[in-house]
């Protein structure tokens, strides 16, 4: 059984100008055939069904069968409509309705990214005030090792702290 991604579709901006990779806003096709009734390919196959999300057709089902045949490699090609053409005013409400979600949905890849980002930063500075903390921690040890020696100096002098006599 091949396995098909619900992770992008292409679909043409308004006007046809460009290409784009875009999840859908549900999923594409139900799983595992679970819609009724069963629609069958000449091949003898379950056929899949699928929602169209390209504008000319959005959010419109259809089945199309996933079998390519033995000779050839080619796709067995039975489609059919399980909905029928909706009003263009509704198939634009729709079309609405999916750019806004994909907007809002790339806002939120855009905002868990700078989040990410900003978590790292902060471990960064985080980490580099645990090492500074550290060097500090070390740098007063041995000062205070340097002052233990200085009085350990100071007692072996004439017990004044004199060390010499010119």
């Amino acid at each position: 059984m091949a396995a098909h991604s619900e992770a992008s579709s292409d679909s043409s901006a308004r006007g046809g100008a460009s290409l784009r990779r875009r999840r859908r806003p549900i999923p594409y096709h139900q799983l595992p055939f679970n819609y009724a009734p069963a629609k069958y390919c000449d091949c003898g196959e379950m056929m899949p069904q699928w929602i169209s999300w390209s504008d000319d057709n959005t959010c419109r089902r259809y089945h199309n069968c996933r079998i390519r045949s033995i000779e050839g490699g080619v796709w067995c090609g039975r489609f059919s409509w399980v909905d029928g053409e909706m009003p263009k005013y509704q198939r634009d409400l729709i079309k609405d309705l999916r750019d806004a979600v994909w907007e809002k949905t790339e806002e939120i890849e855009r905002l868990e990214a700078e989040l990410l980002h900003v978590r790292q930063k902060n471990k960064n500075e985080e980490t580099v005030e645990k090492m500074q903390a550290s060097d500090i921690y070390i740098y007063r040890e041995k000062l205070q090792m340097q002052a233990n020696e200085l009085e350990q100096l100071k007692k072996q002098g004439d017990g004044e702290g004199n060390f010499f006599m010119i």
